[in-house]
């Protein structure tokens, strides 16, 4: 028996051809954008996420249907330009 972390162990070949969502998964996924498209649905949550109370769920399922937002912040000066870091200083009580 060969050692578990033995190159005969790797698998060989392509992709796996079930790989990609399943097509109950896909089938969720065109519900929920069917119901995102809808003009009663969308006013409900435009009301719910300026009240503060959309729930976590339904966070989670815009995020699954319409992708996630960047969790990062990027800043650029001006035509995507760096912007430039000056250091200020203030004095202190004791004046240094």
């Amino acid at each position: 028996m060969a050692h578990p972390n033995s190159l005969k162990n790797l698998r060989r070949g392509g992709r796996n051809p079930r790989a990609g969502r399943p097509p109950v998964v896909k089938e969720a996924q065109e519900w929920m954008r069917r119901c995102l498209d809808s003009p009663e649905y969308r006013e409900s949550a435009y009301t719910r996420v300026l009240a503060g109370q959309a729930p976590l769920l339904e966070r989670m399922w815009l995020e699954y249907t319409l992708g996630k937002t960047p969790d990062r912040l990027e800043v650029s000066g001006p035509g995507g330009a760096p912007l430039r870091v000056l250091e200020v200083h203030r004095p202190t009580k004791d004046g240094a």
